[in-house]
């Protein structure tokens, strides 16, 4: 846009061209400003004029000036003055861009009128935008609560309509000949836009021009200084220094200080203004609802008659610090956001905005059991029960049992929350599809160190105490940049079974599970068991359990399927990864697994631990200093615990620095393809063989199975795989 103007200016100048065979071509000028007023800027103009007969002067002229702030204004223009008697009269029009503040392009015309002497100045000049003259700034807008719902406002640039008008007058300090002059200029000004109200305002200015002949002929430096004032802007002012010039030597017959010659006072740049300006209109949160109620400072018991009032839908603003006395409970489709949380909110025109609550850090602390009430001990309260459709989000939950509840519900959200003290869970999810654990932390639990009430137990596959995230018959989750710390157990996802007969039924099954960006350190049990499930997506989780004297296995799979086991990183634990089977758990052996990028280290005993499993798949998988073997592959003889260990392949996995071996081989195989590197002197492996272990390997057509670079075979089972 801006090449074209400046070829319009070109343009202009080859239109008069012509002219020139009838007309004397003055001297052209060239200006350098520089103006430090609301902003700073740098700017050039050229000022190109056409002498015709009887004192008559086409001119054209082109500006380019540059905000420190960021805008870009230009204008290229043209005119005609006549001279009567000791008057000049004139006009001239021009075209004006500029690119604004929020980096938005405009487009004006604008148009003047001048009357001119060597003592007296007036002139008139009009500003009208075209094209696209407004344009939404989401940072501008604004949400309000105002009876108890959110009202938006959009925020806008636009580009302002204007008029100005100004005299001026010469002050008699230099001789009326003279180049030297000290000017003083009054005037008037309106400016609006169709989102706008017009402001008028009045102006005044002062410019000192000092003629610099000895220097550099034809030369003049200009010091100016002005205010403004509007009902808008109220009070503001200027300071410039220009410098001007001509170009060439080209004579005239009329004198170069002239009115007919000097330059066109008008707006060059193009005036915005941001703001909201839009109409006020209802917003609605992601529930559907604009209804709010505030709530700061109080016990739970109090709060929720007014949770229960508020009704279905409402938007609870939390602030500072509310005491469990007894369980939050939330009603269907509300939202709980505390200090600092956001809320998206969309008006029915499809417009969207942010609304941040403004309240102080809100946070849900347990209570202090009293000695002369007999009423629950905080450990025994849960802080807040969620129902159906709704959002818990930017809160910190300190003690009380279970930090979070949902069962039996659908579509929810817990975002931004910090839970840490709790004697239970961080967060249970029971029965419950749809929901989104995302930016939060749970850190500094119970750690339950008796294994009597708290190991994970196979005939109670549904049940384990004390953990992170305890998610038993759960659809359709999404736990996504979580942090987890000295926590009993990291993440257990299971079905609900009902073992009442056998074979025992899933009555809720877990699945469509998806688990990305988790760090868990120091859990003192599992840091992440699933139980019967399947569908599941693991995308970077961190585990580091090796500043812990005492743990469990870390990552495991537990008659578990279809999963992806991606870009991860496990340090510590006793077996890195554990594939496990269980007769009693409905469903299959572990079976349909990749695991593909994933670091293991530092483990006590295996970094993988096979137990009878099928159709898994390593690739690109480190195990780095176990303590025992790399990989320990079991199958089951007998076909009671799920058979042999069949169709595993290994692609580009190595073993490094293994206490014992880079394998034990125990119980059949079968369809083992791929190999296994390992570092200098590493024994290949350890196997059972003895007459009741049935431990041997079976390959169909294209199976190979090598570690350290020997193809292991029954023959070599026992000397090592060597």
């Amino acid at each position: 846009m801006y090449r074209t103007s400046w070829l319009a200016l070109l343009a202009a100048t080859g239109v008069f061209a012509p002219i020139s065979a009838y007309a004397q071509f003055a001297s052209p000028r060239v200006e350098i400003e520089m103006l430090n007023g609301n902003a700073s800027s740098l700017a050039g103009g050229l000022f190109v004029p056409y002498v015709l007969d009887g004192g008559t002067v086409l001119f054209a002229d082109g500006w380019l000036s540059y905000d420190v702030d960021g805008p870009l204004y230009g204008s290229v223009g043209a005119g005609i003055r006549h001279q009567v008697g000791d008057w000049v009269f004139g006009a001239n029009a021009s075209f004006d861009f500029a690119n604004s503040p929020y980096d938005f392009n405009y487009q004006q015309l604008s148009a003047g009128l001048e009357a001119l002497s060597d003592q007296y100045e007036f002139r008139i000049n009009g500003y009208a935008p075209i094209g696209e003259t407004s344009n939404k700034v989401n940072a501008l807008s604004t949400v309000a609560i105002r009876n108890g719902g959110f009202v938006a406002n959009q925020g806008y640039e636009v580009a302002l309509y204007g008029l100005d008008a100004e005299a001026g007058i010469r002050l008699p300090v230099f001789d009326e000949a003279s180049v030297n002059s000290l000017k003083v200029y009054a005037g008037a000004y309106v400016k609006g836009s169709e989102h706008i109200e017009t402001v008028a305002g009045v102006s005044l200015r002062t410019e000192l021009t000092l003629g610099l002949d000895q220097y550099i002929p034809g030369a003049t430096v200009s010091l100016g200084a002005g205010v403004r004032y509007d009902s808008r802007d109220e009070l503001s002012g200027s300071v410039l220094v220009r410098f001007a010039a001509p170009i060439g030597n080209v004579p005239s017959t009329t004198p170069a200080n002239s009115p007919l010659f000097q330059r066109v006072e008008r707006n060059r740049a193009i005036t915005t203004k941001a703001g909201n300006f839009g109409p006020d209109q209802a917003a609605l949160a992601s529930n559907g609802s604009s209804r709010v109620l505030q709530v700061s400072d109080g016990s739970a018991s109090s709060l929720n008659a007014k949770i229960a009032a508020a009704g279905e839908g409402a938007i609870i603003l939390a602030s500072g610090t509310i005491v469990v006395d007894q369980t939050i409970a939330l009603a269907t489709n509300q939202m709980f956001i505390g200090g600092g949380g956001v809320i998206n909110l969309k008006t029915a025109d499809g417009q969207q905005f942010n609304y941040i609550n403004p309240g102080a850090a809100t946070t849900l602390a347990a209570a202090k059991p009293s000695a002369s009430l007999r009423v629950a001990a905080p450990a025994e309260v849960d802080a807040i029960r969620m129902a159906n459709g709704t959002t818990i989000s930017t809160l910190s939950i300190t003690g009380s049992h279970n930090a979070i509840v949902a069962r039996d519900v659908k579509d929810i959200t817990i975002d931004n929350v910090s839970i840490s003290g709790v004697t239970g869970n961080g967060i249970v999810l029971n029965r419950v599809a749809n929901a989104s654990i995302t930016n939060s932390e749970i850190r500094n639990t119970y750690i339950c160190q008796d294994n009597t009430k708290c190991e994970f137990s196979i005939f109670k596959p549904s049940v384990v105490p004390n953990a992170a995230i305890n998610a038993v018959g759960v659809q359709n989750l999404k736990v996504d940049n979580l942090d987890i710390s000295d926590v009993t157990y990291g993440i257990f996802i299971a079905p609900e079974i009902d073992a009442s007969d056998w074979p025992p039924v899933v009555t809720s099954a877990a699945e469509n599970i998806s688990i990305s960006n988790v760090n868990i350190t120091n859990s003192r049990r599992e840091a992440l068991i699933t139980v019967g499930a399947h569908d599941i997506a693991i995308d970077k989780l961190y585990v580091n359990n090796s500043q812990l004297d005492r743990d469990m296995d870390l990552v495991v799979f537990q008659t578990s399927h279809n999963i992806s086991f991606t870009n991860s990183k496990l340090v510590g634990g006793v077996n890195g990864l554990m594939f496990a089977y269980y007769s009693g758990i409905p469903g299959q052996t572990p079976s349909d697994i990749t695991v593909s990028n994933v670091d293991i280290s530092n483990t006590s005993r295996a970094g993988i631990f096979l137990n009878p499993s099928n159709n898994i798949h390593f690739k690109d998988v480190s195990i780095t200093n176990a303590g025992t073997y790399g990989l320990f592959l079991y199958g089951d003889p007998w076909g009671f615990q799920g058979g042999s260990v069949h169709d595993i392949s290994f692609d580009n996995v190595t073993v490094n620095g293994p206490r014992t071996a880079a394998a034990y081989i125990s119980g059949p195989l079968e369809n083992i393809k791929g190999a296994i590197t390992t570092s200098t002197g590493v024994r290949n492996c350890d196997a059972n063989v003895g007459p009741w272990t049935g431990t041997e390997i079976t390959q169909g057509a294209g199976y190979e199975f090598s570690i350290g670079g020997t193809v292991v075979t029954n023959a070599n089972l026992a000397a090592g795989c060597k």
